[in-house]
């Protein structure tokens, strides 16, 4: 017997039942994990951004510079660094925000089993998700070569 809560009620849902089958199916549930942004597909420590600069490859974009650092196992993790040149705090956590949810729905375009730093430029004045999309997406297509 699976609880799901919406908007505070907390429902029992039996499996198997109508009601289990259509949160299964309408993107609730189990689904979203592969959409999911885990700590264990973060750079949560000042030596894992470190060593990515200091050892890893760098490719630049139109606004961003991207640093990638191979791996071991096959898990491919993000980290983002924004320096306070690039804008006041609501700009720079909007990037942070876009940046993840470029990555955490598109894990394809990135190489696998390696650490990723993304720094976006200064300068810029919008970043958009499809903007940003497109241009990892051609990150991704130049890394390939």
């Amino acid at each position: 017997m699976e609880e799901k809560s919406f908007s505070g009620v907390v429902e029992r849902v039996e499996p198997g039942s109508p009601l289990a089958a259509q949160s299964e199916s309408s993107g609730i549930g189990p689904s979203l994990g592969s959409e999911s942004f885990p700590k264990r597909d973060r750079l949560l420590r000042r030596f894992e951004y470190l060593r990515v600069q200091r050892n890893g490859w760098k490719q630049q974009t139109e606004s961003l510079v991207v640093l990638v650092y191979p791996r071991r196992d096959k898990r491919c993790r993000l980290g983002i660094a924004v320096s306070k040149k690039v804008g006041e705090s609501v700009f720079r956590n909007r990037i942070k925000r876009v940046i993840r949810e470029v990555f955490r729905r598109n894990r394809q375009l990135f190489p696998t089993s390696s650490d990723i730093v993304i720094i976006p430029k200064k300068g810029r004045k919008k970043f958009t998700y499809r903007g940003l999309q497109g241009e990892l997406a051609a990150f991704a297509r130049r890394g390939k070569k």
